[in-house]
């Protein structure tokens, strides 16, 4: 967020989605000349203890896998 409020006057639209440094993701960061926007966490550091981390990726599962369906989120919302 700070990256995109102190962008350079120059910069007068974009589109990025700010990724993290994960090491199994498939979208690119944005380009740091434009939102001096670096990636810094890497949830590879936490995969051993996510069951099912080991797994191959579900084509057809929401990009968060599993985790996106509803019968996992809404456990945790409250009433």
């Amino acid at each position: 967020m700070h990256a995109a409020l102190t962008a350079p006057p120059s910069t007068r639209f974009t589109t990025v989605y700010a990724v993290s440094a994960d090491t199994r993701r498939f979208w690119e960061p944005p380009d740091p000349a434009i939102l001096a926007y670096t990636p810094a966490d890497d949830a590879e550091l936490h995969a051993a203890d996510i069951p099912g981390a080991d797994l191959p990726a579900d084509p057809d599962a929401p990009w968060a896998g599993l985790y996106a369906r509803p019968a996992f989120t809404l456990r945790h919302l409250k009433a």
